[in-house]
């Protein structure tokens, strides 16, 4: 029986069907119909959607992990822009006192600055010396060696004048002793001065020097600190006034200005003797009292 003749035969059955049967088979029908499709098309589309939605819940919480691990690209733009204009400032600030530092071909004007700083005043330079050494961040500093004979005024003064000429000039150490020329009325005075040079040796022009102002009246010392002065009698604890303070490594080396005067370790003052002499005090030795003077600042 070919498919046409079976098609013809169901028809027939089914018309002779009563009207409650054929609903019935087309019910059936129906839903054999529907579990096929949702078999062949419905099922396989919802297990790929849940597919679908499984990775997307994945992506999500990488999403929230990565975010959590790495910082807001955002803050961090502006962050590093600020850092670019802080650096870009301190290149700036940095261009500013180059200009201002001394270099190697400027040090004749320096040395010349530091001789006219005398002028108005008896001072008689007997040496100045100058080298150049390396220093940190491979920069370089000038060190100026001063020898000169003078008045205990005129050596104030002076010094105040030379610490005027630059911003970058500092006073390393000083030392003084009494004159061989005239040990009541002048010292001796050895210093060291020293600057950073530029890192541009090439660069001309005139030294950027300050103006060295002093302002009057000068400094007046009343008194000779090369000369002790003498308090018998006295015997309670001793006013001293230490106004400053030479330290050297080597004992009995370093020298210390009490009430106006120069003096070394063993040395005395009004009765009392100075044992030991340190960065920023002295010791003395009163009788059986000893104590300690801070230095003034």
């Amino acid at each position: 029986m070919d498919l046409q003749a079976r098609v013809n035969l169901i028809k027939e059955k089914f018309a002779k069907l009563k009207s409650g049967e054929r609903r019935l088979i087309l019910a059936l029908a129906a839903a054999l119909a529907l579990t096929f499709y949702f078999r062949l098309f419905i099922k396989p589309a919802m297990g790929r959607i849940a597919v679908l939605k499984k990775q997307t819940q994945d992506n999500k919480d990488r999403a929230r992990l990565y975010q959590s691990q790495f910082p807001d690209l955002d803050k961090e733009r502006k962050g590093l822009l600020k850092i670019r204009q802080s650096i870009a400032q301190m290149k700036e600030d940095i261009r500013g006192i180059q200009s201002r530092l001394i270099n190697a071909a400027q040090v004749p004007q320096l040395l010349m600055a530091l001789i006219k700083s005398a002028q108005g005043l008896q001072i008689d330079f007997q040496s100045v010396k100058q080298k150049i050494e390396a220093d940190r961040g491979g920069l370089s500093r000038l060190y100026i060696d001063l020898k000169f004979d003078a008045g205990y005024e005129d050596t104030v003064n002076y010094i105040r004048k030379v610490e005027g000429i630059s911003d970058f000039l500092k006073l390393e150490e000083i030392d003084v002793s009494p004159s061989k020329k005239s040990p009541r009325s002048l010292i001796t005075v050895s210093s060291t001065l020293s600057s950073i040079l530029a890192d541009n040796p090439a660069r001309e022009g005139e030294l950027p020097l300050k103006a060295a102002k002093v302002q009057e009246p000068k400094v007046t010392i009343k008194h000779n600190p090369l000369m002790p002065r003498l308090n018998l009698g006295q015997e309670k604890k001793k006013d001293l006034r230490v106004s400053g303070i030479t330290f050297r490594s080597t004992a009995g080396a370093s020298s210390a200005i009490i009430n106006d005067t120069v003096l070394r370790e063993g040395d005395e003052i009004d009765g009392a003797t100075i044992e030991r002499i340190s960065p920023d005090s002295i010791t003395v030795k009163d009788g059986p009292e000893t104590y300690e003077v801070k230095v003034e600042r």
